[in-house]
């Protein structure tokens, strides 16, 4: 019988190992007894019995490390089961039943910093090219600003990110204590988020363009409350470009979201901090020497014709969200998004038409009514659930029927029991975990899967690629990321048989690919 619980932790390495620490009454563990130590998982599956756990003593603890099973999709976030510590006559058991955290190479403090540099790399991915207009804008207007007012706009910026970093890492902790679909981007996988976000950008777009003011209410309130104003129109740019950059993950950032996920608690907070710092620390930089924008022109005619072309690119984002809608969602929901867009811009309009600050209070009063009850029916009019079949892509058909179409990778539907058959056949596999709103996914897809000596290298050294798409939710997807200690896509994983799982940068290129391959391609250029 068990003599007790043990005490300790158990942690997520990088490479899916899990890593046990019991603590033990100082000295009570030695070597002796910990090399005849075993722990009996109660989950069956996830780890492999069959290798070794090498069990030994560190101060007075024992530590031994289980390796994910060949093929396991995920590890589970707790780890139950029996503890036995020696052997023979003195051998004792204990119930085990721990949290599973995350490390890293370096620990939190590893993570913090790959999150701060990943947040800093941030600002050069896609996704959150359209907003950099509304930043330009905003240093544009700031360049003559005191530095004292500069900074403050900036700092106000950089609180907006911060804040929506911390309201993301919030939501998403929810969602997977609920047992919902949580991770980075999760957003993304709802149908409401992205017609959201689709109204929102379109409608931001059509005030930079002068066809209707919205916020300018907000803005008077704001520097009403500031005596200068600005500030919580900064606080706000910060958010939007935080919504926007969802759909990416930078280079370091996947761990470190990993890590700040599997940890929790106020390492997940200050991770997150960290990746919210660092992607608005140039923002604050410039804001911090105005004596950096000293070169741009006063402000005139050009500036106002730079804001209206810089609105194009928020309306093409509006656009590439009505196509990922269409994908999630069907037809219908991008008609229920129209309908919303005009619902929502006529309230704009009868606001800024009816309600300026010359009107009449009672004109004021008439058209802010007017424009809540359409702005609330726009609301009430985006879709909010999915109509797609289930195994089938945004575009409707499979991952290998359209590689077929397009003379490209051949790739097979993500399957767990497939990944396991392959594997213990001895065969490499290259997963793609990817999503039709990961911007970054679709440039890696341009610039390496299409290139013709990786496709080569796929055809003939016999390795299965499988794409896992992440554009709906997928439970199994969700596990095996989290298995990987991961939280998002893009994600690409190399199985060499029952070898460790080799995990890929976020940003591919063709060399690093057939590098990936290069034990089972031959004859490639």
């Amino acid at each position: 019988m068990p003599e007790g619980s043990a005490t300790g932790r158990a942690a997520l390495a990088a490479n899916g190992t899990a890593i046990l620490r019991v603590a033990a009454d100082p000295g009570s563990i030695g070597p002796g007894r910990a090399e005849h130590s075993y722990f009996f998982p109660e989950e069956i599956g996830a780890f492999d019995p069959a290798a070794p756990q090498g069990p030994r003593a560190e101060g007075g603890d024992l530590l031994l490390s289980l390796k994910r099973a060949v093929g396991a999709a995920s590890v589970p976030r707790r780890l139950r089961g029996l503890l036995r510590i020696g052997e023979g006559s003195g051998e004792e058991w204990f119930v085990v039943d721990l949290p599973i955290g995350a490390v890293s190479s370096g620990g939190i403090a590893a993570a913090i910093a790959l999150a701060f540099l990943g947040g800093l790399l941030l600002n050069l991915m896609p996704c959150v090219l359209p907003v950099l207009s509304l930043k330009v804008m905003s240093l544009i207007k700031n360049a003559g600003s005191s530095r004292k007012r500069s900074l403050g706009l900036g700092l106000a910026y950089a609180a907006g990110v911060i804040a929506s970093f911390l309201a993301l890492l919030g939501i998403v902790l929810v969602l997977e204590a609920r047992g919902l679909d949580g991770g980075w981007g999760f957003q993304f996988r709802s149908p409401f988020a992205l017609a959201a976000m689709a109204l929102l950008f379109f409608l931001s777009a059509l005030s930079m363009l002068g066809a209707i003011e919205i916020g300018a209410s907000i803005a008077s309130a704001a520097g009403a409350a500031s005596g200068k104003g600005g500030f919580l129109g900064s606080f706000l740019s910060g958010a939007l470009s935080t919504a926007a950059a969802t759909p990416c993950t930078a280079p370091f950032m996947g761990a470190a979201i990993g890590t700040a996920l599997a940890s929790g608690g106020p390492a997940a907070v200050i991770i997150f901090t960290s990746l919210g710092a660092g992607m608005a620390s140039p923002y604050v930089i410039l804001c911090a020497f105005p004596s950096l924008l000293s070169r741009v022109p006063r402000a005139g005619r050009w500036t106002e014709t730079l804001k209206q072309a810089l609105a194009f690119p928020l309306l093409a984002t509006a656009v590439w969200l009505a196509f990922l809608l269409d994908g999630a969602a069907g037809g219908g929901a991008v008609i229920a998004l129209l309908a919303a867009t005009l619902a929502a811009s006529l309230g704009a309009w009868i606001r800024n038409r009816f309600g300026h600050p010359a009107a009449s209070r009672a004109s004021r009063t008439v058209s802010g009514i007017a424009a809540l009850a359409l702005l609330v029916s726009a609301l009430a009019l985006l879709p909010r659930s999915a109509g797609q079949d289930d195994g089938a892509t945004a575009f409707g058909t499979t991952p290998d029927a359209a590689a077929e179409a397009r003379g490209g990778i051949s790739w097979r539907p993500f399957d767990p029991r497939a990944l396991e058959d392959a594997i213990s056949e001895g065969k490499t596999v290259f997963i793609d975990f990817t999503a039709d709103w990961c911007l970054t996914c679709k440039a890696n897809e341009l610039i390496a899967f299409r290139d013709k000596s990786v496709i080569r290298a796929f055809a003939e050294s016999g390795v299965v690629a499988m794409k896992a798409d992440w554009t709906l939710p997928d439970e199994r997807i969700e596990r095996a990321v989290a298995g990987y200690g991961r939280s998002g896509v893009p994600l690409y994983v190399v199985h060499r048989g029952s070898a460790d799982p080799e995990i890929l940068p976020e940003i591919l290129t063709t060399r690093i690919v057939l590098d990936a391959l290069i034990s089972v391609t031959k004859n490639v250029d």
